[in-house]
Order: structure tokens, then sequence, then C-alpha cells
């Protein structure tokens, strides 16, 4: 124990003096011109700087935000003041796993609704997963230098750091994956099957937070019977009290999308159902292809990872020597020389658990979702981790054997340090098209009463700044009047920050009865805003 607590104190240390980057890293040029900043040139100390930064660091990540951050926060305001899951109109959006937003809105009974509240809430996340990383590699390899290098090398790829600062569900859902994977390893490597009812648990909450992961439990299935079909039958009712919690938990998730879909799953299929039908698909190498272009760091030491666990002979377990020792009351036994922490018991069964979970997460996405995005992906990132850094020790251990360690630490810092720097200079960058949208938002709640509403396609940004429903444009031209006039219209928006209908590129130019109120152009992007 005190040893996991002296790595879980380096991590700490080292994430201290990561944070301790000129703040021009961390400035957002987007935030109003008194909100206090840290002088780069300041003589404060590195720690001094540092605490500034942690404080300072969600603030500078507030505003603009994405379609889906603009969700995610509508929803969580939603169940927070009305107790209801919906946004814009009846169940719109009802569709999204609803974990994230239960655990903001009860965050916001504490802060008030704040999108600072969630930044926060991702850097208590990271911490968990670099303990949580720890943990499982500990469990898998027993090897304190493989277990400290994972933590590392998960919560600070550049992947990890962008998606960090965002409003979405990203860091939780690859926090509940890592946990899942830590208990379903302690249960079957240690036969602690007392562990059940928490690991059905913790899947439902994972599903929860995405339906990704679902594959899951899939996955452990197809793992057991692969590797161990006896334990399957002499764990059966352990196995059928873990499917039956997370039912259990799932049931009232269930009822609701009986309710709203007339169907159980029908959430998640509704989900399913936008990422698969509503766009082009992408090509199914899409992942394969760019996952060097996105992990240029881990992408590679990930590949020579597989590639070594494939190539290499099984090792053997190393031997302990000991040496006699006498106890206080006189009786002899024998004490080893150096803990089992340190010592890398890799077996092939450990590493190929981690390598079958990225690909089987790379097949559904390649081959099952036609939307893809790289984000998606990042539900492996326990396991890309792990391997990367398992590769890592073995390429130092090839190095030198004397100094094998400082290699390793060299070759974390060569690797962390670039890739983190590029995930905050990513996250930290302007977003053009969300900065005019937000502006034009803002515009029309000044000079529009209550009960009016917007025509646009972009509902999910309107809704969230204005607060007031938005209307997408009918397919025919001449329904507009219609619209404005049921659902009492009081701005129509034209932007190309997402498809519109391309007869409304001049049309309420050339239509009387438009007012042209606002226009904002940005490099590409334009927006206008027009008056009834």
């Amino acid at each position: 124990m005190e040893k996991i607590k002296k790595h879980i104190l380096f991590i700490l240390t080292f994430s201290l003096l990561f944070l301790s980057i000129p703040a021009e890293t961390l400035t957002n040029p987007l935030l109003p011109a008194d909100t206090p900043h840290i002088n780069a040139n300041n003589t404060k100390s590195p720690i001094t700087t540092a605490t500034t930064e942690i404080t300072e660091y969600p603030k500078n990540q507030v505003n603009p935000l994405w379609w889906d951050e603009a969700i995610y926060m509508g929803l969580a305001e939603s169940l927070y003041q009305n107790r209801r899951y919906t946004f814009n109109f009846g169940n719109q959006e009802s569709f999204r796993p609803p974990m994230y937003p239960l655990i903001l809105a009860a965050l916001f009974a504490i802060t008030g609704p704040s999108e600072i509240t969630p930044i926060y809430l991702n850097i208590l996340i990271a911490l968990l997963t670099a303990i949580t990383t720890y943990l499982l590699a500990k469990e898998l390899f027993s090897c304190k230098k493989i277990s400290t290098a994972s933590a590392i090398l998960a919560v600070t790829s550049q992947q990890y750091i962008f998606w960090s600062s965002k409003i979405l569900t990203e860091p939780l859902a690859i926090l509940l994956t890592t946990l899942s994977l830590l208990i379903f390893t302690r249960i079957t490597k240690n036969k602690s099957t007392a562990l059940y009812p928490l690991l059905g648990f913790i899947l439902a909450l994972a599903f929860l937070t995405r339906y990704l992961l679902g594959l899951l439990p899939i996955y452990f299935g197809l793992w057991l019977l692969a590797t161990d079909r006896n334990y399957i039958k002499e764990n059966r009712k352990k196995i059928m009290q873990c499917l039956t919690i997370f039912l259990l938990i799932l049931s009232p998730w269930m009822y609701q999308s009986c309710i709203a879909y007339n169907h159980p799953f029908g959430s998640a299929l509704s989900n399913i159902h936008q990422v698969n039908d509503l766009y082009e698909p992408e090509p199914k190498t899409y992942y394969l292809s760019n996952l060097y272009t996105y992990l240029p760091y881990l992408g590679p030491l990930f590949t020579l990872g597989i590639l070594l666990s494939i190539l290499t002979k099984k090792s053997k377990d190393t031997k302990i020597k000991t040496y006699p020792v006498i106890g206080r009351a006189g009786t002899q036994g024998r004490v080893s020389q150096n803990t089992k922490a340190d010592i890398d018991n890799t077996t092939k069964k450990e590493q190929y658990f981690l390598i079958g979970w990225f690909a089987m997460t790379l097949l559904l996405l390649s081959f099952g979702i036609g939307q893809k995005y790289i984000r998606y992906l990042l539900i492996a990132l326990p396991a890309i981790a792990i391997i990367s850094a398992k590769a890592l020790n073995d390429i130092a251990g090839a190095i030198t054997k004397k100094h094998a360690n400082l290699i390793l630490a060299l070759l974390i810092f060569a690797i962390t340090i670039p890739g983190a720097q590029a995930g905050l200079t990513t996250a930290t960058q302007n977003k053009e098209d969300s900065i005019i949208l937000r502006q034009a938002a803002d515009y029309i709640k000044a000079h529009s009463g209550p009960g009016d509403s917007i025509m646009s396609e972009n509902y999910a940004l309107f809704h969230y700044y204005t607060k007031q429903h938005v209307i997408g444009y009918p397919k025919d031209p001449q329904a507009i009047g219609e619209f404005i006039k049921r659902y009492n219209v009081s701005y129509l928006v034209v932007e190309n920050s997402i498809y519109y209908p391309e007869y409304l590129k001049h049309h309420f130019d050339k239509t009387p009865g438009f007012t042209k109120e606002y226009e904002n152009h940005e490099k590409d992007h334009y927006i206008k805003l027009y008056s009834v």
C-alpha cells in the first residue's frame, strides 16, 4: 500500500510540473479582457504558478461551446431546474446517455449551472483515471514501472487532454472503462467473485455514459469463453448476479425509453440511427489510417507493443531471492529481497486481454458505426496506454539493464511533453464559427421577448444560449410563413457552420417582409439574422 501511495504521489508531482508551462499556452483569447491571467515573465515560484494555473485553467476553457457540449449542458440544466430530461422540444436529444448530465445536474445543485463546473469535474476524473490505470497495469503485470508509465501516458496523451477540456462524455467513459477492466481482472485473476455485484453496477454506469460501452459485458463473456469455460460453469450464479444488477440499474432508463420510443432500448437504437443513417458513412479504414495522425506518439508505440507481445516468447516468472531472518519471538522465516511489484511477470494472456479489447472496439467502430470520430476509439485508451508503457519498458531494458529506469523516465518525458503540449494548444485554439454563433445568440436574446421562437438548423447552440424554442426550416420555402405564425418566430438564422437548405442563401434578401438586422463574418464562416 505504501508503494502505491508513493507512485500516486509521483503522478501528482508530474502533473504539477506539467501544469507549470508558460501561461500563454493556457490563455484563451475568447475571455473578457479583465479576466485575470498569469504573467509568463513573473517571478513567482513554480509551485505558486502551478497552483494558480490549476485554478485558472477551467476558466480559460469556458465558451464558446460545441454542438454536443451545448446539448449536454442543456440536458443537465433541464434536469436540475425542471427535473425533466428534455432539450428544446419534447424528446429531442433525450436519446443521449443520461449518466453524464445526471452527474452535472447533481453538481449544479451545489455550484449552480456553470460551464466551469464540468471542467473541474474533468480534472478530478483525470486524477481517478491515472489511479485506476496504474492499478489495472499493476494487476496485469505486477510491475510498478509499467504501472506508473501507463498512468502518465494515459492522462497526458494529446487526445485525452484535448477531450478533457470539453463538456463531453469522453473522460467519464474512459474512467469507467478502466475501472470495469480493473474489476474484471481482479475477479478472474484473483478469484475475487465477491466483486461481481460491483462489476454489474459499474458496467451499467458505463453503458449509461456511452452506449458503446455495452461492448464491455459482451467482451468479458467472450474472453471467458475463449480462455476458461470451466470458470463460467463454476461461477454461473455469481455471473447471473452481476447481470441482474446490471439490468436493475438500467431499468429506470429502459422504462423511460419505453415511454419515449416504445422500446426498452429505444434511446440507444435512436442514437445508433443518428450516427448511422443521418450522415454519410466514412471509409471502414478510417481509424487504422488515422491512428498515427491522432495518436502520433502512442500509436507507433502501441503497434510496437502488439508486435512484441506476438513475437516474443512467454516470459517466465522471475525467481525471487530470499534470505533467512529471525522474528521478534525467535521464530525463523525467509524474507524476499525485492517485492513482487518490482518484477515484470508479463504473460501473453495479460497482453492479449488488452489487445483484444482494442481489437473488438476497432472492429465494431469500423464496420458497425457509419459516422466515425477518433474520440469514439478513446474507450480503448487504457489498453493503448498500458501496452505502450510495456513497449517502452522493453525498449529501456533492451538499451541498458543497468540504467533501464533512467532510460524509461527519459522516454516517458520525451513522449508526454510534446503530446500534452499539442493537446493543450489544440484545446485553447479559437473556434471562430462557435464564437460568432454565440455573439448572434446574445443579440437575439437581447432583442426578443418571452414566448418568441427562432428558426435555425443549429438548434443546439441557439436553444442553449437563448433558452428559446428553435424551429428547423421546412423543405418547402412556401411553408416558412406558416411556421412563423404557428411558432411565433422572431428571428430567422442563416449561416454555414452546418447544412442549411440551399434555397436559404439569398431567400430572405429577395423576399419582402424580412429585414436583415445582424451580419457577421469570420474567415470562411458567416451568419445573418433576419427579423419578421
